[in-house]
């Protein structure tokens, strides 16, 4: 794999990153979250060791006091993100009664390593089933029902543990060839890709009945044919979003099973991630920055109540 200097990794994760507010991996270990960030998620916190490589990761986990407890939310942050991306929407869920669950991928780490077993298109659907593992193990039980919630990459994760497959069949080249998208277009990503699409991975996980895919990103890494998914989807994307070029949303909603359901939202992309604190809003405004009019904790208030109406259907 060829690496990337640091600085582009940098500018990749403000491109694209969903937010992980403190970027610079520990090699072992992915993002360093600050204590202040888990402190403020309400959330416990469990460590986990990745069987494949070895590597710990950290999982923040929310357990309802009152409710059902036998329908688990897994929660798959954008990329460059952590696992309290996205705590708001796991405080909502947790109190209409969810088990929820949230790991910090170490995408950069993976992203900078030689090792094709950490690169973030492969790691994290394994990492999302080894969450629900951890989960049931926790509660003792099976879950009666599994939903996963992934914002951008993480949509691409919550596709893949749901059964759809990577095909290289010039979609992404056609989208290269008209749209000019740093994440999909570049010879690193090209040569990541065939590699994916050629390991014959397949990381469907029969728990999954439900996913969530907030502003789905890597759409063409599918492929232009119909995607089979052993799941209900719900796609939500923002009406402003500029980051992800060439249509990408609708026509990967245009592959999706007949019955998906879709909605918009105001916004631009980064929408979808927790308020920012102070501190992360000077140093990464184009993540934390919405538009005049846009209320994220409205628009969240509402997800939260769109998804647990989804499940429940």
């Amino acid at each position: 794999m060829v690496k990337l200097p640091k600085a582009a990794w940098i500018a990749l994760a403000v491109i694209i990153g969903a937010g992980a507010f403190l970027i610079g991996p520990a090699p072992d270990k992915g993002p360093r979250t600050s204590d202040e960030a888990v402190a403020a998620s309400e959330a416990d916190t469990i460590t986990m060791t990745d069987p494949v490589h070895e590597r710990p990761f950290d999982v923040s986990t929310w357990t309802p006091t009152e409710g059902e407890r036998d329908h688990l939310v897994v929660i798959s942050h954008g990329f460059s993100g952590d696992r309290t991306s996205h705590s708001d929407l796991a405080l909502a869920l947790v109190g209409d009664g969810y088990t929820v669950a949230a790991p910090t991928h170490p995408d950069l780490a993976g992203l900078e390593s030689d090792d094709s077993t950490l690169d973030p298109l492969t790691l994290r659907p394994r990492h999302l089933s080894l969450t629900i593992d951890a989960m049931e193990a926790e509660a003792g039980q099976s879950f009666d029902s599994v939903t996963v919630v992934g914002f951008s990459m993480g949509a691409y994760s919550a596709l893949r543990i749901s059964g759809a497959q990577p095909v290289l069949d010039g979609s992404v080249d056609a989208h290269c060839d008209a749209n000019a998208d740093f994440v999909l277009c570049n010879d690193q990503a090209a040569s990541r890709f065939e590699t994916l699409a050629t390991s014959g991975d397949d990381f469907t996980d029969t728990r999954v009945d439900h996913i969530v895919l907030l502003a789905p990103g890597y759409g063409p890494l599918f492929g232009s044919e119909p995607i089979s998914v052993d799941a209900d989807i719900l796609v939500v994307a923002a009406e402003g979003d500029t980051d992800l070029p060439g249509g990408q949303v609708d026509t990967l909603i245009g592959q999706l099973p007949d019955d998906t359901e879709s909605s918009t939202v105001a916004g631009g992309h980064f929408v979808f991630m927790r308020p920012c604190t102070a501190g992360e809003a000077a140093a990464v405004p184009a993540i934390c920055d919405d538009p005049d009019g846009v209320d994220r904790v409205a628009i969240h208030a509402d997800l939260a109540d769109d998804i647990v109406e989804f499940i429940e259907a």
